[in-house]
C-alpha cells in the first residue's frame, strides 16, 4: 500500500502543528548522527558496499550471532517483501489486524492468504490449531508462512513470549515470520534474536528505523538460521542499502543514542493521554501495551475525523486502517502539550457539532 500509512504530513504543507500519525517518536534528538553524516557526504560520489558487510558484521557481533544468521535490509518493509518473494506461491496465514504490507507483499507474490484473528484477542493457541495444521504437511519444503506482528501494529498489544515459543516448537514445519519492529517500545519479554536464529523455522524482522527514529534512511534487518537467510539473500538486489544509511547504522550502533523517552515515563504519559481521551463524550479508547493505541470518536469515520482535525486544528492522526474498524484512528503519544491539543480539539468538536 503505497498510500495510506502514517506520517503523511507532506500532503498538508505547514498546516500540521502536532503529528500523532507515526509510531516513531517525533522528538528524538538526532544532532550527533546528523553531524556525523555531514562529514560523510563525500561518500555519495561512490557506490555503497554491494552488501552492507561492515554493518552486518557489527550487528552480528552485538547480537551474538553468526554473520550467516543476519541480513540487513532497507527497513522492515524491504524485509517483508523479500520474505514474500523468497516464498512465492506458498500459503501465508496473517494475523489481523496487522501491518498492511504483509498482505500486500504476499498478494504481489502469488501467496494463498489466510486471514486469522490475532492471538492478542485470545491468549489461547488451541483456537488456531486447525488453521495451523491446514497450512502444510511436515514433509513440505520450503515452509508455508505464519505472519505475526509483535508488538502488534496497529493495536499496540503484545503476545506473550511463552505462547510464541510454544507454537514455534509445536509446528516446526511452519515458518513463523515475527515482526518485532516496535520491540524497543515495550518492557515485556519478546523472542530473542539468538532464539530466533536457533529455532530453524523463524524469520525475525527488526527495525533500526524505529529504534533510532531515522525513517528517512530506511534501515532494518532479519534474523534466522543460515539456510533461511541464504534464501532471502538470493533475492536481495546489490547496493540495496545506500551509503548514508550504512554510515548512520554504523555510527548509531557504536554510539548508542536515546531516541525515545524512558519507557516507564513514556507509558505513564500514554495512560494519562488515554484517560483524558476516555473522558470525552463519544470517545472510546482501546487497550494497548505500547505508546500507541486506537480510538473511535462519535459516529465519524476515521477519514472524516482525520480531515476535521487537520483542517480545523492542524493535528494529524492515522486513519484508514485496513482490515479494521472504519471508525478507528491510531495515535502515538507525544509530549504533554501536544497530547492536550488533541484532547481539547476533540472536546471542541463535540460542542461544535452538538
Amino acid at each position: 500500500m503505497i498510500e495510506g500509512h502514517g506520517d503523511d504530513a507532506y500532503k498538508y504543507g505547514k498546516r500540521i502543528k502536532a503529528d500523532f500519525s507515526s509510531n516513531i517518536y517525533s522528538h528524538a534528538s538526532l544532532t550527533d548522527v546528523e553531524h556525523h553524516l555531514s562529514q560523510k557526504l563525500h561518500l555519495i560520489a561512490h557506490y555503497p558496499e554491494p552488501e552492507p558487510y561492515r554493518l552486518s558484521s557489527l550487528l552480528a557481533a552485538q547480537l551474538h550471532l553468526n554473520e550467516e544468521q543476519i541480513m540487513v535490509t532497507a527497513g522492515a518493509t524491504d524485509a517483508i517483501y523479500l520474505i514474500a518473494q523468497a516464498f512465492s506461491g506458498k500459503t501465508s496465514a496473517i494475523e489481523i489486524p496487522a501491518f498492511s504490507e504483509y498482505h500486500d507483499a504476499c498478494l504481489a507474490n502469488g501467496h494463498h492468504i489466510l486471514s486469522l484473528p490475532s492471538w492478542t484477542c485470545s491468549e489461547s493457541r488451541y483456537l488456531y490449531r486447525s488453521h495451523l495444521e491446514q497450512l502444510s504437511e511436515p514433509s513440505s519444503a520450503p515452509f508455508d508462512l505464519y505472519w505475526i506482528c509483535n508488538p502488534n501494529n496497529p493495536t499496540g498489544q503484545v503476545i506473550s513470549h511463552s505462547l510464541i515459543l510454544d507454537s514455534i516448537r509445536q509446528w516446526p514445519h511452519l515458518c513463523f515470520v515475527i515482526d518485532q519492529s516496535y520491540e524497543d517500545f515495550t518492557t515485556k519479554p519478546l523472542l530473542s534474536p539468538t532464539a530466533a536464529a536457533e529455532a530453524g523455522n523463524v524469520l525475525q524482522i527488526h527495525s533500526l528505523t524505529k529504534k533510532y527514529a531515522i525513517p528517512g534512511l530506511r534501515l532494518g534487518y532479519v534474523v534466522g538460521n543460515a539456510q533461511l537467510i541464504a534464501m532471502l539473500k538470493a533475492y536481495q538486489k546489490p547496493w540495496n542499502i545506500n551509503t548514508l544509511a550504512i554510515e548512520a547504522g554504523m555510527y548509531l550502533l557504536q554510539h548508542p543514542a536515546e531516541c525515545h523517552p524512558q519507557l516507564t515515563e513514556y507509558h505513564r504519559n500514554t495512560r494519562r493521554f488515554q484517560e483524558r481521551l476516555s473522558q470525552i463524550e463519544g470517545c472510546h479508547v482501546s487497550p494497548s501495551d505500547m505508546h500507541f493505541f486506537l480510538f473511535t470518536f462519535g459516529g465519524l469515520s476515521s477519514a472524516q475525523l482525520k480531515q476535521l482535525l487537520v483542517e480545523r486544528y492542524g493535528l494529524l492522526v492515522r486513519a484508514n486502517l485496513p482490515q479494521f474498524d472504519p471508525q478507528a484512528v491510531r495515535v502515538a503519544t507525544q509530549d504533554h502539550d501536544e497530547n492536550d491539543l488533541l484532547v481539547e480539539a476533540l472536546q471542541q468538536l463535540i460542542h461544535h457539532d452538538a
